[in-house]
Order: C-alpha cells, then structure tokens, then sequence
C-alpha cells in the first residue's frame, strides 16, 4: 500500500464528492494538507479510503464500509489514536478491531514494551460520524 501522490488525491477527492461527510477531507485531498491511502478492487472506484489531515492525523477519516479494506489501511499506520468511519461500518470495524487486539495480546503477553506501543495505537472502539 502506497501513499497516494498529489494528483491521486485530487481524483480521490473528486470521487468523495462535497457532503457534509466529505467535505473537510475533500479540501484537504485538494490543498495537499493530508495523507492518504486506498483499497481498490482492480481499477474500479476505491473500496475504501483512509484520509490524515495534517491538522489532525491522530484521527484519520475512514471512507465506504468495507471493514477488512479499512482496517488492511489502518493497522500500519502509526500514530492515529481513533478512526472516524460513517455508522454502518463503525460496528463491523469495532469488531475486526478487537478480534486483532484478542491475537496481538497473546503475541505481546512475552514483551511488556511492545504491548505497550502497540496498545496505545490500536483503539478498542471506532469513533462513529
């Protein structure tokens, strides 16, 4: 997964389109003032969308309901410490979300330091628009 270059943004924000759900990302995505990732199913529209604005990047805005696309974006992403995502995907992302906290605290019970730094960027519960 690549970060999208300047012009992929524009595309990317262009596809959001200007709701009130869309809006603040899609200035950004125009500015250049943010990061952002895709899943793609072939060279259809995105299934999913992650944005970080630079005023912001603690709390990416997660874009369509596919909770596996989401969460393939976010997981390697550092920094963050919530996803904002419409309601329809929050519960399913939530549940991806914990089910990877229950593997990753078996793996991390042998390190108290890498469960530390892992647990602080791996929310228990997705913030919801």
């Amino acid at each position: 997964m690549q970060e999208l270059t300047h012009p992929e943004c524009l595309t990317l924000a262009k596809h959001l389109g200007d709701t009130p759900m869309t809006v603040i990302a899609a200035a950004r995505l125009q500015q250049g003032m943010c990061r952002a990732f895709v899943s793609k199913a072939g060279e259809d529209a995105p299934v999913a969308a992650l944005v970080f604005d630079e005023c912001c990047p603690e709390e990416p805005i997660g874009f369509g309901t596919d909770a596996d696309a989401l969460w393939t974006l976010l997981k390697p992403q550092d920094g963050w410490s919530c996803v904002n995502v419409n309601a329809e995907c929050a519960e399913p992302l939530g549940k991806r979300m914990a089910a990877e906290m229950v593997n990753l605290s078996a793996t991390m019970a042998m390190s108290v330091t890498r469960s530390w730094s892992l647990s602080a960027r791996i929310p228990t519960r997705p913030f919801a628009f």
